[in-house]
């Protein structure tokens, strides 16, 4: 199953951190840079997404000012770069699968990654994460436009599985953010009333944006947002993430605060009456 749907984000800073780094995976524009990195069990973790540090031999080290410290009564990876369920993390997922043996139990770890310079502005990165028991694929995609300083991000499904497998949800894109606050801009619309924009702080909980209306999907919301980091931004300052879905169909943007300093966007298809064989 290849069916694409992307979340395009523009950032400009913003920090998540890691612990246990084993290896270490680049996604950079000009000014901006993602970090992937896997853990001693081999997940894939969002470590970094913000501005290029001078010596890229310091990605690694982030992990020692990362304030998340698992202990024996918390048993989440809250930082994994595309977060399925069954799985210890408790978060909102990226991916729901009920396997041909009516388990809905996907545990992704690390395969492979490989590069692709497209042309002289376009990198392509993919990283391919396996649920051994069910041989079953995910491969994450990120291409990043260097002068644009924009990633665009979207999965990849497949399976070896004896059996029918249903897709319950399959977004394109989990993002980490950190930050002491965070602030959400997104568009509204009615009838005379078209593209209204609203600005509201992300408390604790889940703040959804969707569409069920099919073709007609930007009738009453918008899949483009900006998040602000700390603090509203104003025409020339602040720190600001633009993110938009390129999907034509029902979307759900998912924006979940956790841990007091870090948030969760989860974006892709609408998974409302929307399993997928």
């Amino acid at each position: 199953m290849k069916r694409k749907n992307t979340l395009f984000f523009l950032l400009s800073m913003a920090i998540g951190l890691n612990s246990f780094a084993q290896k270490t995976i680049e996604i950079a524009t000009k000014s901006n840079v993602l970090i992937l990195e896997t853990d001693r069990d081999n997940t894939l973790l969002s470590t970094y997404l913000g501005k290029k540090l001078d010596n890229v031999n310091e990605y690694p080290s982030i992990q020692a000012l990362d304030k998340y410290k698992p202990g024996s009564d918390d048993l989440l990876n809250k930082r994994e770069a595309h977060i399925a369920s069954g799985s210890l993390n408790l978060l909102e997922p990226a991916l729901t699968v009920t396997h041909a043996d009516g388990n809905k139990s996907t545990v992704l770890t690390f395969s492979d990654v490989k590069t692709e310079q497209l042309d002289q502005n376009r990198k392509l990165t993919s990283i391919m994460l396996k649920d051994l028991k069910y041989n079953f694929q995910v491969t994450l995609k990120y291409l990043a436009y260097f002068n644009e300083n924009v990633i665009e991000q979207w999965a990849e499904i497949e399976h070896k599985e004896k059996g029918s497998v249903v897709l319950n949800k399959y977004a394109s894109a989990n993002l980490t953010l950190s930050g002491k606050k965070f602030f959400l801009k997104n568009q509204y619309s009615g009838a005379t009333r078209e593209m209204r924009s609203e600005e509201q702080q992300l408390l604790h909980g889940i703040k959804t944006i969707d569409s069920k209306l099919g073709t007609r999907t930007n009738l009453l919301h918008s899949s483009s947002f900006m998040v602000s980091i700390d603090q509203p931004a104003t025409e020339d300052t602040g720190d600001v993430i633009a993110g938009s879905l390129a999907w034509t169909g029902n979307f759900k943007l998912d924006f979940e605060t956790f841990d007091e300093y870090y948030l969760r966007v989860t974006a892709g298809i609408n998974n409302f009456s929307s399993n997928y064989n």
